[in-house]
């Protein structure tokens, strides 16, 4: 049995090989033969427009959609529609993998940072728990209540602190005094992250401020203790 394919036939079925790929949107454009009615049109066009038929004979205005097509006319369309609408889809699809894969992969390491940041933050926190209870203790120990009739006051400006940055700074009591009040002054963004005192009896008394800058400009503090005998 002998199957004849008309131009209009192919069309058709390239049209319907195009529903895996992105086609371009119908020109206004269309071979001279070709009804603006026909039910081929908008196949015929979109061929067209992605250069896989050039007319019959090649460029011209006509598309003879009532020939058969050659064996090698099959083919040629078939080349055509995979360098011209395959291809290119398939490496927009390649392209967007890569992107994504790339994507991942920045993720994955801001999570693995993330991770390292709340571990050093439970440390910290660990840390700053021991010191509290080591002032408390401290305190506790301090036999006389200090005379608030002889005070003495003093600070010290802890520095410029830069944008993201992280700073600490003791204000020590005179020898013989402890602290009865303290604090700090702050300028610019800057977060004060605590501000407590420090005695260790028989050897030294001070108001510590730490201080954290979450602006994207310069900051400062000050750290201020009041100190009593």
């Amino acid at each position: 049995m002998t199957i004849t394919v008309t131009k209009r036939k192919l069309a058709l079925a390239v049209v319907a090989l195009s529903l895996i790929a992105p086609s371009t949107a119908l020109a206004n454009h269309i071979f001279g033969d070709v009804n603006d009615r026909a039910f081929y049109t908008d196949a015929t066009q979109w061929a067209k427009d992605n250069d896989i038929t050039t007319g019959s004979p090649a460029g011209s205005d006509m598309f003879k959609p009532d020939d058969p097509v050659t064996r090698g006319e099959a083919v040629t369309f078939m080349k055509r529609y995979d360098d011209n609408v395959v291809q290119p889809a398939i490496e927009t699809n390649n392209q967007a993998w890569a992107q994504n894969f790339d994507l991942l992969i920045h993720n994955a390491r801001r999570v693995t940072a993330n991770i390292d940041d709340i571990a050093t933050n439970t440390a910290d926190i660990a840390t700053n728990t021991a010191d509290i209870a080591t002032n408390k203790s401290a305190i506790a120990a301090i036999d006389t209540v200090p005379d608030l009739r002889t005070t003495t006051t003093q600070e010290v400006w802890i520095g410029s602190i830069a944008p993201g940055d992280r700073a600490y700074i003791s204000v020590d009591c005179p020898p013989g005094q402890v602290p009865v009040a303290g604090g700090f002054r702050k300028s610019g963004e800057v977060d004060i992250v605590w501000s407590y005192p420090t005695v260790y009896p028989g050897a030294w008394a001070a108001w510590t401020v730490g201080a954290d800058n979450t602006g994207t400009t310069d900051g400062s503090a000050t750290a201020v203790v009041t100190c009593a005998s």
